[in-house]
């Protein structure tokens, strides 16, 4: 009887012992070679925003293009896909707003309504999409690292604004919009401003700190701006 106690009691811890058993995963690591995601990884997803200032604009007549007023606003989206420790594709979705300023430099026309005449806008708010391919050149595993981009864009203008700006005959600051319409300026002629267009862009990467270029066609303007873009991570 003893030794059937014994024996039961043993069965039973033995019982305890298995039932209480867990098994332990361990998490994956960014720094395992089956991890997939990360900033140096298979996937990324990011977002940022950036500032460009004009760079230079077509000509229009009687009009300068002023670089340093002229800017474009985007918040953005990117994902990157990466081939190999040296190219990534990179695809990104932005939003914002571009605003183009141009300086009357010439006598006013006869047919103005203004006496003084200070500027000419082209203001845009626009949906774009971006296709890259990247080149990272040096950075350590867990970071983005630093790189080179270059790729293309298109887009639509969720509005598109012509304005004329000036001082009229009894003195009042007035404006004259066109929106979504061609613009007749002071050669006589049409001008028109797309709301679809396309251009180029480049991209000179710091991790989270990078320097785009884009060239961008609306239409009869044609326009380059460059500036700075800081990724949220």
């Amino acid at each position: 009887m003893k030794n059937f106690l014994n024996v039961s009691l043993m069965v039973l811890v033995c019982l305890n012992a298995f039932g209480q058993t867990t098994v332990l995963k361990k998490p994956k690591s960014v720094l395992d070679e089956n991890y997939t995601y990360g900033k140096n990884r298979k996937h990324y997803v990011h977002t940022g925003f950036a500032y460009l200032a004009g760079v230079s604009a077509t000509t229009l007549p009687n009009l300068e293009f002023r670089p340093l007023s002229s800017s474009v606003f985007q918040f953005f989206a990117l994902y990157k896909y990466k081939i190999n420790n040296t190219f990534s594709l990179t695809s990104e979705l932005s939003f914002g707003g571009v605003e183009l300023i141009f300086k009357f430099k010439d006598s006013i026309p006869q047919y103005s309504l203004f006496t003084t005449q200070k500027e000419d806008k082209i203001n845009r708010g626009e949906i774009e999409l971006r296709q890259n391919i990247r080149i990272r050149y040096s950075g350590t595993q867990s970071k983005i690292g630093n790189f080179i981009e270059i790729g293309i864009l298109g887009g639509i203008a969720t509005t598109n604004q012509y304005t004329h700006a000036g001082v009229t005959a009894l003195n009042q600051k007035t404006e004259i919009n066109f929106i979504n319409s061609p613009v007749q300026l002071t050669d006589g002629n049409l001008y028109s401003f797309n709301r679809w267009y396309y251009g180029f862009a480049a991209r000179l990467g710091f991790n989270r700190i990078s320097f785009p270029f884009r060239y961008v066609n609306i239409g009869d303007v044609e326009y380059m701006v460059t500036g700075i873009e800081i990724s949220f991570f």
